[in-house]
């Protein structure tokens, strides 16, 4: 199966990145969401299901290898999930952590990376 090259964000993913990248956390919001990513992953691993996630499409773009351009994300979600659908995983993990991480910022109104760690 041939998965996309391009993919979108929802509004409240993109700004939870664009805040990182303000706070100088990040160069980039391509950094904040591989770090969302990883968070996720990390902290809620058996909370989640990257799979059964569902986001509409969003209006902030990006392609997948700015994400992942040597592959090994997709060869971690494959071996942690076990599916033949990374690159979506990905995605959804992405926009998952960055959603909580904002959702967590907003309510307590403190950026602290290492609250995420």
């Amino acid at each position: 199966m041939t998965e996309f090259s391009q993919f979108t964000i929802t509004d409240a993913a993109y700004e939870a990145a664009t805040r990182f990248v303000e706070e100088k956390w990040f160069d980039s919001a391509n950094e904040a969401g591989k770090f969302a990513a990883a968070y996720a992953i990390r902290c809620h691993f058996g909370e989640i299901n990257p799979g059964s996630l569902y986001y509409p499409g969003g209006t902030h773009n990006y392609g997948y290898s700015s994400f992942d351009s040597d592959g090994s994300w997709e060869t971690i979600i494959k071996t942690l999930y076990n599916t033949e659908t990374p690159r979506a995983y990905f995605r959804n993990l992405i926009i998952w952590g960055l959603e909580d991480m904002g959702r967590r910022i907003q309510e307590s109104g403190i950026l602290q990376i290492t609250d995420f760690l």
